[in-house]
């Protein structure tokens, strides 16, 4: 799978390096997003590229060398694409990682505002795809969501109460993106998952059928 999470930008302010700490008083590094010299082409549109890293501390014992180690740190790293209107970006990996790297750039960094969108799954899945999967949210004892799969998903009772009340966490779909039918999630992190992303398909093509899934379910209403 290729996951594409997307945001709207109203500021973005990164002209080299971009260093978020843990927090506003902290100088814990939490990660850090540094603009590249390089410009990609998709969606008739020119986007400038951008190299993320996100930190993540454990504090637990390893040995090294026959030496003990209590903390150390691992680094998740992802790319980043901003549109030239500096108004929608477009970010290639894992959804915790990168939505860990933004929400804690939003909260912590002056330079950036950006905001989470929230597909609508009336219209995905009332007119724009075939619905083979839906994930649901539920309070529950020992439960935090409840998975349904089939062709008939749709038709379950409990997924629509869950479409309409906007406790539906995620939909696995079939949809139909330049006339070809495409099997591609929708997340409500704002995340679109490519399910075949080993098919023939080079990275930028890739990233041009998620920006073409994007326009298509968000234009529709």
């Amino acid at each position: 799978m290729s996951t594409y999470t997307f945001r709207r930008v109203t500021a973005f302010n990164v002209p080299n390096v971009l260093t978020i700490n843990n927090s506003s008083t902290s100088t814990i590094r939490y990660g850090s997003i540094e603009r590249t010299q390089q410009t990609v082409m998709f969606g008739n549109q020119t986007w400038t590229v951008f190299n993320c890293i996100r930190n993540h501390r454990k504090e637990d014992v390893i040995w090294i060398d026959d030496m003990p180690v209590d903390s150390w740190e691992t680094r998740d790293q992802f790319t980043l694409y901003l549109n030239a209107r500096q108004n929608l970006l477009v970010a290639q990996g894992p959804s915790k990682v990168v939505k860990g790297l933004l929400d804690r750039a939003n909260k912590v960094c002056d330079e950036i505002d950006i905001t989470a969108l929230h597909f609508n799954f009336d219209t995905i899945a009332g007119r724009l795809a075939n619905v083979q999967q839906a994930w649901v949210s539920v309070n529950e004892a020992g439960l935090t969501s409840v998975g349904y799969m089939g062709t008939r998903v749709r038709d379950k009772e409990e997924v629509q109460t869950a479409i309409a009340q906007h406790h539906a966490s995620y939909l696995g779909t079939v949809i139909d993106i330049d006339g070809i039918g495409r099997a591609m999630g929708f997340s409500q992190k704002g995340a679109i998952i490519l399910i075949n992303a080993n098919q023939p398909m080079s990275e930028l093509e890739k990233l041009n059928l998620a920006f073409t899934t994007y326009r298509h379910v968000t234009e529709a209403g």
